[in-house]
């Protein structure tokens, strides 16, 4: 499938943008704040050769487009008259149920089972268990408190269904045998384990019923501070979600076909500052791997589904998109500095203080933990944005030439859902290491909610 350079670009930033904002005041987290950790060793050594740092930054100066006179680098094409073609999504009855149930899911609970005490097919049973091999314990065979739904699939075949018969309290041996082959660990492949395992509880999910009682509940407020405390207030309120969402793709396409034709007819007179090409490479190495470890996958994994990269080219494919990458950001402070656009300290600050209560973060932890100048990057291309929407006739969709069609990028969306089935596939073929570890609840399309 043929890649469009701005689409690709746009995923990436959107990447960025929402792993950036999740990893606020989570410095453990793997791959997140390395980048921000690894920078600010940067700068201080190019501090020693002069090289300035932004109070706002991880990186030193040049590490950002603003530090450069952008037409040293590109000549950008005439905008004047530009053309996009997008359907702005009608939000249908159906869509805003669909909607409503998924955020009803969300506040789901478990419950213990009081009319039975025999495990079934479905249900959620808590569980201790410890495996062994020739009675020796393996690594990560063992857990207590486990909650694991009979059926899902998720430890080895035989574990789940030799429990459905089990009573609660009862202790019983389960023997089931490893895949072969097992990449995870080669020395396990084929070889059979029984877990003793005990059945503290059985479970079922319970999902609330959409109520003016649950409504009131929830203590939700529209920005006027009026409270939502009917179940018409709080259809009306996803319904206006549903619509900004819409209205969101809809810019964000129209955007991505514009910077698409502006990073194809541009004149790149130079390639980009390698202190950008490297900045970028950190941060996007960063988001793709905290990305796909959401989904349960590999960098190498996410690559492959969502950039069709291979085993040999992964590393080089994300040194290529942070140079193309660093030539948008270039891009667009050339049509900023035509346009006399900026992002003022005082925009900064006002941006900053809505994401840090968005994140539920003081400003001083907000500020330890996000590239300021960065995020400075993100506004002024918001603005540029705007301009070039301002110049853009949009037609629908199915007029769009058939050239243009055919090279539209896989959507976030899609592409998550492919990684997220093949982590999946490899799950359900993996042994119970594998599935001890704690299941990501973010979808695609929470990730770039905010974007």
């Amino acid at each position: 499938m043929k890649k469009r350079l701005a689409g690709r670009i746009l995923c990436a930033a959107l990447l960025i943008s929402a792993v950036s904002l999740s990893a606020c005041g989570n410095k453990d987290q793997e791959g997140a704040a390395a980048p921000a950790a690894e920078a600010e060793q940067t700068a201080d050594a190019a501090a020693e050769d002069g090289t300035e740092q932004s109070p706002y930054a991880h990186y030193p100066k040049n590490a950002y487009s603003n530090y450069y006179d952008p037409d040293e680098y590109v000549e950008v094409a005439d905008y004047s008259s530009l053309t996009a073609y997008a359907d702005l999504s009608v939000v249908t009855d159906e869509m805003i149920e669909q909607q409503v149930q998924l955020m009803l899911e969300q506040d789901s609970q478990l419950a213990e089972l009081t009319d039975r005490d025999t495990v079934e097919e479905g249900d959620i049973v808590n569980i201790d268990y410890e495996g062994k091999i020739d009675g020796v314990a393996f690594d990560g065979g063992t857990a207590k408190g486990f909650d694991l739904e009979i059926g899902s699939g998720r430890f080895i075949e035989g574990f789940e269904e030799g429990l459905i018969g089990a009573k609660k309290g009862e202790t019983r041996d389960v023997t089931t045998r490893f895949p072969d082959p097992y990449p995870n660990s080669p020395d396990l492949a084929g070889k059979e384990a029984i877990f003793t395992v005990t059945v503290n509880k059985i479970q079922a999910k319970y999902t609330p019923e959409l109520t003016d009682e649950y409504v009131t509940s929830l203590g939700a407020s529209r920005e006027d501070g009026t409270q939502i405390t009917t179940v018409d207030e709080y259809r009306a309120v996803v319904k206006e979600y549903l619509d900004a969402q819409a209205e969101n793709e809809y810019g964000s396409a129209i955007g991505a076909q514009n910077m698409n034709y502006l990073m194809e007819q541009s004149t790149f007179k130079q390639d980009p500052p390698v202190e950008m090409v490297d900045r970028m490479e950190k941060e996007l190495t960063s988001a793709y791997t905290t990305y796909a470890a959401s989904v349960g996958a590999d960098l190498q994994t996410f690559m492959t589904y969502v950039f069709g990269s291979t085993e040999e080219s992964y590393l080089d494919d994300i040194r290529a998109d942070a140079t193309d990458y660093a030539k948008r950001l270039l891009l667009i402070q050339a049509i900023a500095k035509k346009e006399n656009l900026s992002i003022s300290d005082e925009e900064l600050a006002e941006e900053e203080g809505m994401e840090a209560i968005g994140q539920g973060m003081s400003i001083d932890d907000f500020e330890a933990n996000m590239d300021l100048e960065g995020l400075r990057e993100g506004l002024l291309e918001d603005k540029v944005l705007e301009v070039l929407r301002e110049h853009t006739e949009v037609k629908p969709e199915d007029e769009a030439p058939a050239a243009l069609q055919a090279e539209e990028e896989l959507p976030v969306e899609e592409a998550a859902e492919a990684v997220e089935e093949t982590a999946e596939e490899n799950t359900s073929e993996e042994a119970a290491e594998e599935v001890t570890s704690e299941e990501t609840a973010e979808t695609a399309e929470e990730t770039t909610k905010e974007n």
